[in-house]
């Protein structure tokens, strides 16, 4: 056994519902002298007016994450796969802005060969919590506007049609609010993109380890598998490895007010996660 002498990134899109986002620009560069978000300077796409930022907090279940020397499918990838990390109870690892990066493990080690995928599984209920400011009221949970929001103690979909975060003209603290995956109806449960120069990504939601979900139903699990650009080569040479969970400009903050004044609302939403497995 060897251990790994590469860098491996997963930054996913996770959730294709909001791939209006993915482009938007980042709330840091449009914040006032007081930090406050200026609302005028989102990106508007007509329908929503958005810009992604770095959460303050985000508690994930991971359950599986593997390295592949051939491209795995459900039914296979437990054997064709070599487990970084693997906890069948799930493991919740919290990351966060003041803390830093959550560790998975300190140490690992491979068969020395060629792999061409990685593999993450992960659950398909998460928790995000995060409070920001803008320099103009904005319309939250129960219809009440305020310049402060903050996420909200509760757990939905995005298909229940109400606004994760609370606001209000006072600053207001921020509590963890889950957020349910669910396949949407018309949907395929599996489906691919290619968000980031890493290669190719497929995401499928599932209701067990190897079943997909029906849809119109939540995801229990979140099967994501990732097609290497360039595969990664195992050599004999032996060095430490770490893996985490790190927040980035992953969490999209979009408003639909403006469109829609009447049934719109501001709220947060998890575009994404990003793991890395780094040698040193």
């Amino acid at each position: 056994m060897k251990n790994l002498l590469f860098t491996v990134f997963f930054s996913l899109l996770v959730f294709p519902t909001h791939a209006q986002v993915q482009g938007a620009v980042s709330c840091s560069d449009i914040r006032d002298n007081n930090g406050a978000i200026v609302v005028s300077d989102m990106t508007d796409n007509g329908v929503v007016r958005a810009c992604v930022v770095t959460p303050d907090s985000v508690q994930v279940d991971i359950y599986s994450i593997r390295l592949c020397t051939e491209s795995p499918s459900l039914s296979n990838y437990e054997s064709v796969c070599d487990a970084i990390f693997s906890d069948a109870s799930g493991r919740m690892i919290e990351a966060s802005v003041s803390a830093g990066p959550a560790s998975l493990l300190e140490d690992a080690s491979f068969s020395e060969g060629t792999y061409s995928h990685a593999v993450l599984l992960f659950a398909g209920e998460y928790a995000v919590k995060h409070s920001d400011r803008f320099d103009s009221p904005l319309k939250g949970f129960g219809g009440v506007s305020g310049e402060y929001c903050s996420t909200r103690s509760g757990r939905a979909t995005e298909s229940d049609g109400a606004s994760y975060v609370s606001c209000s003209n006072n600053s207001l603290p921020a509590e963890y609010f889950v957020e349910i995956a669910a396949r949407r109806i018309g949907s395929p449960a599996c489906g691919g993109y290619d968000p980031n120069p890493s290669g190719q990504v497929n995401i499928c939601m599932l209701e067990t380890p190897t079943t997909e979900s029906a849809e119109g139903d939540a995801a229990n699990y979140i099967f994501v598998v990732q097609e290497f650009s360039t595969p990664v080569q195992i050599t004999p040479a032996s060095q430490e490895i770490r893996a985490d969970m790190r927040l980035t400009d992953m969490m999209g903050i979009e408003d639909t007010e403006h469109s829609d004044p009447s049934e719109g609302y501001v709220s947060y939403f998890l575009n994404g996660v990003e793991f890395s497995a780094t040698v040193r």
